[in-house]
């Protein structure tokens, strides 16, 4: 007939097996899309986990020692003189050196 392209048999299996990859490659690409959004989620999960473990210690840390875990105290050298525990300096207060981030 005119206008029908007949296929031979190696034509015919060579597309049976690609119609069989594009299947494949189609679920192959569902699964790593799946696989993917649960990485994603669980590293979303695992730094909120983090954040909420660093501040639970910041705050254990505060109420245990007075003072945050960067080493900043909350109490100023000059007060602490006034409770009889000052340090060689006691003229120097955490709220001059406190927007300094080297000055920790």
């Amino acid at each position: 007939a005119e206008g029908e392209a007949s296929v031979g048999p190696e034509e015919y299996a060579c597309l049976l097996a690609v119609k069989e990859l594009k299947a494949k490659y189609r679920e192959e690409h569902t699964e790593r899309k799946l696989v993917q959004s649960e990485v994603e989620y669980t590293e979303r999960l695992s730094k909120e986990c983090t954040r909420n473990l660093v501040a639970d210690f910041d705050q254990w840390y505060a109420r245990k020692y007075g003072g945050d875990a960067t080493g900043t105290p909350l109490i100023t050298p000059r007060s602490m003189s006034e409770l009889g525990a000052g340090g060689e300096d006691d003229s120097v207060s955490v709220a001059a050196s406190a927007g300094d981030p080297g000055g920790r």
